[in-house]
């Protein structure tokens, strides 16, 4: 099982389900071998739905987020997505240098609609040919959900599982050495006991 790439949650949520925020990305300034942190930590201007900034308190988050960009031929091509906060920090960087924009619509909770393609059966009625399927374009709606938190992460719920399971074993090895060796929990053990 390989390590998330991406931020998590916040290193205080991490800390409570027992993983160590210096090697799980989370939504902080990445600090050397003590906060692994968020990449795109300093680019980060996001904000919640009342405008407060989300860094180092309750990000990372999802976002409502409509993009209307310049298209060679085309006009202008306009979607919604819905997106991570990391993701539109780097999208919204990336479409504005070529002309675009990117912002945030819709909040998690908010319902945003999208654009999306559907498979239609061929209209036999119509003299249309039997397994003539086609894609349309269709709009949909949908509830921009709430960015999952580590503990809602089955890969991080067991890597924290495997990490507390891991630490009680090398604690009763070390009692029993301790007691084999006849030193106490506290003391270093040295095999030149006097």
């Amino acid at each position: 099982m390989g390590l998330p790439t991406r931020p998590c949650g916040t290193p205080q949520e991490l800390i409570e389900i027992g993983l160590n925020p210096g090697v799980i990305p989370s939504c902080a300034r990445h600090d050397g071998d003590k906060m692994e942190g968020c990449s795109l930590w300093k680019f980060c201007h996001c904000k919640d739905r009342q405008g407060r900034p989300i860094k180092d308190r309750n990000g990372p988050m999802n976002y409502g987020v409509q993009i209307a960009k310049p298209v060679v031929g085309r006009g202008v091509g306009r979607t919604q997505e819905i997106m991570p906060c990391y993701v539109y920090v780097q999208n919204r960087h990336q479409i504005r240098l070529n002309g675009g924009i990117c912002q945030v619509v819709a909040y998690e909770g908010d319902e945003i609609e999208l654009r999306g393609s559907k498979k239609v059966a061929p209209d036999l009625s119509i003299g249309a040919e039997p397994g003539a399927w086609k894609w349309v374009t269709a709009p949909y709606k949908m509830i921009v959900a709430k960015h999952p938190r580590p503990k809602d992460l089955p890969e991080l719920t067991d890597l924290a599982f495997l990490n507390r399971s891991l630490r009680t074993e090398e604690e009763e090895e070390e009692a029993h050495d301790a007691k084999f060796l006849g030193v106490k929990k506290d003391e270093p053990a040295s095999p030149f006991r006097k």
